[in-house]
């Protein structure tokens, strides 16, 4: 069981960047081109019931970062639900990272962070490149079985410069241990 105090007056529907990996790290069994439309149904089918606002979703070869605002009572049971729909072609570790979001400002670092992560990993050379992110469906316009909700308004080369902008892993630490600010 999970206890998280809640500061007075805050929502209790907050932003969380929660991330899972396969086990040992080892690469799906599908090609992430299979995986992709798996990932996009386990999240409509595991959200279908719940206050849900899919934010950022990378899908990587042996992990996934996700970003979105839901309620925290909800958190274990969507991520486990998500993890089960995808099941048998992808398999999660049970145990899972999670982390709330309390400021604007660290939202938008987690936002980079999750679209930067194919750039970091050295497999395209722009955020909006790679076709298993929401990022690329949004600045593309293809379609997605849930909504997006923008928080950025990836809408223009100047967006998109500030996605693809360098940020070091220090910046994203200092943010997480800001005091709280305005929820979100």
């Amino acid at each position: 069981m999970w206890y998280f105090l809640y500061p007075r007056g805050m929502h209790k529907s907050i932003a969380f960047h929660i991330t899972a990996k396969t086990p040992d790290k080892a690469w799906f069994a599908l090609a992430l081109q299979d995986a992709w439309p798996i990932s996009h149904q386990a999240l409509a089918r595991s959200t279908a019931s719940l206050d849900f606002e899919l934010i950022a979703f990378v899908l990587m070869s042996n992990h996934y970062h996700l970003l979105a605002k839901l309620p925290f009572e909800t958190l274990q049971d969507f991520v486990q639900g998500f993890h089960e729909q995808m099941r048998p072609s992808l398999i999660f570790e049970q145990s899972f990272y999670w982390c709330p979001i309390f400021s604007r400002q660290y939202l938008a670092h987690c936002y980079k962070y999750i679209y930067q992560n194919p750039l970091r990993a050295g497999i395209v050379d722009r955020c909006e490149n790679y076709p298993y992110s929401t990022l690329h469906t949004l600045v593309h316009q293809k379609n997605f079985p849930l909504q997006i909700y923008d928080r950025f308004g990836i809408k223009d080369e100047f967006c998109l410069r500030w996605i693809n902008q360098g940020m070091s892993l220090e910046a994203l630490a200092e943010q997480k241990s800001r005091p709280l600010q305005s929820p979100l």
